[in-house]
């Protein structure tokens, strides 16, 4: 479990000022409990985020308070710079079901693209799921040397999940599979039929035809 410690923060100072401080804006909540204001240093929630993702329990202890477990529930981001501009924890209690989504990684080489020369296709990069927080996992690995020819497809229903996690999507939707590789034809030649010649252009007539059309 990741930890994180902070200050609550007072309603006062704008976000704008926050960010110019260096510090992102958050809220806290879930479970009944009156929404709490903090802003986390943006250096820690970065490296916090890229740690944790929106997967992992971390533990939230504000002003010395008690500490309590908490989810990365969303992130808004700057569109042009990507600068996280907010961000929402949410409150989970251990012993109640969660929903969320768990990122996958795909391991392995497969066969159909470094010997066939294939394209990997990822239909899914999440998978959303159910389950009690201590069965939350980082990630869930998808072993792709399964892909041995075009004609095959891990679906959700191929893959061995971890104990706790319910799935949360129809076990026939596809995970991956291998494209064959594009391959780009080259325009056929236009061939000019017997007898038929070309009507000519202003481009192309003679200079006395266009002279004599002008009078």
């Amino acid at each position: 479990m990741f930890e994180l410690k902070v200050k609550s923060r007072e309603d006062k100072v704008t976000a704008a000022q926050l960010r110019a401080q260096g510090l992102v804006p958050a809220e806290v909540y879930g479970h009944n409990r009156k929404n709490i204001h903090i802003a986390i240093p943006k250096v820690v929630f970065e490296k916090l985020f890229n740690q944790a993702g929106e997967s992992n329990l971390i533990s939230l202890t504000i002003d010395n308070d008690k500490a309590f477990n908490v989810l990365i529930k969303d992130i808004q981001l700057d569109s042009v710079n990507d600068q996280v501009l907010h961000a929402d924890l949410y409150i989970v209690k251990m012993d109640e079901k969660l929903s969320t989504e768990i990122p996958l990684e795909f391991v392995g080489v497969a066969r159909a693209v470094k010997e066939l020369g294939g394209i990997l296709v990822k239909s899914m990069s999440y998978v959303p799921v159910e389950c009690l927080p201590k069965d939350l996992v980082s990630k869930i690995e998808i072993d792709i040397s399964a892909l041995s020819d075009f004609g095959t497809v891990i679906v959700v229903g191929d893959i061995q999940w971890p104990n706790g996690i319910e799935v949360k999507v129809d076990p026939q939707v596809p995970i991956c599979l291998v494209q064959e590789p594009r391959v780009e034809k080259e325009p056929e030649p236009v061939v000019p039929v017997e007898g038929e010649t070309s009507k000519p252009t202003d481009d192309n007539k003679p200079a006395e035809d266009i002279k004599a059309e002008s009078k």
